[in-house]
């Protein structure tokens, strides 16, 4: 993890995190090292679990440090609905995007005994569980055609709920909701993770470690 302390793509009190290749997804396209907020998220929460799991504090630096880059550069002030972004220079509201940064600052907040960053959590965190839809699930994006649902963001969706919960009661009954769709829509009964809802294929690896992460986060709420 020293590497990654090391290695930000933004110096300073704030630290983003970005791939070492370039990306296209289904609607933008960026350069590789760009910072973005699901890098920097997996690696606040490697820094957290370091801080948690074990006993390292010096981890807790870096941790905050991804906290302050997600309010500061990702954090979009909607009139209506705040959010935070996928990419600083991107306004699409991507909820699994949304939610693992909510997801960094509740427990940052939690690790660091920080109020601020927890109360930064809150209104985004409303955003996306109301956009849940009746039968459990959240669509990728909000914008139209960006609407589909699937197993591995499904479960970034979830993951996150479970690290937010402890801070926000109002996420536990969302997450059970959200958790009985993943499992019913997105699993066959030999627990194959299928990649939508109608389809089993492609078996992506996205899938199966997702999955993983997720169950181990959920396992006292789905007990």
């Amino acid at each position: 993890m020293q590497w990654l302390l090391d290695e930000p793509a933004r110096q300073g009190r704030k630290a983003g995190w970005g791939y070492h290749f370039d990306v296209q997804t289904r609607f933008f396209g960026y350069g590789r090292h760009t910072p973005n907020t699901i890098a920097t998220a997996f690696v606040a929460h490697a820094f957290l679990d370091g801080c948690e799991l074990l006993g390292e504090r010096q981890w807790a630096d870096g941790a905050g440090a991804a906290a302050e880059f997600l309010s500061d550069e990702m954090l979009l002030q909607d009139a209506t609905a705040p959010y935070f972004r996928y990419l600083p220079a991107e306004d699409e509201l991507v909820h699994n995007a949304n939610l693992l940064a909510c997801a960094v600052l509740a427990r940052t907040g939690r690790v660091l005994g920080s109020d601020s960053f927890q109360q930064r959590a809150h209104d985004p965190l409303r955003t996306t569980l109301a956009a849940q839809r009746r039968d459990g699930s959240w669509p990728y994006a909000q914008t139209a055609g960006q609407q589909w649902v699937d197993n591995f963001h499904t479960a970034y969706v979830l993951e996150s709920l479970a690290h937010c919960a402890p801070s926000f009661p109002e996420a536990v009954e969302p997450l059970r909701r959200g958790l009985a769709y993943w499992q019913s829509a997105l699993f066959l009964p030999d627990g194959t993770p299928k990649y939508f809802p109608d389809r089993i294929y492609p078996l992506d690896a996205h899938s199966y470690a997702s999955a993983i992460d997720t169950w181990l986060a959920l396992v006292e709420i789905a007990a």
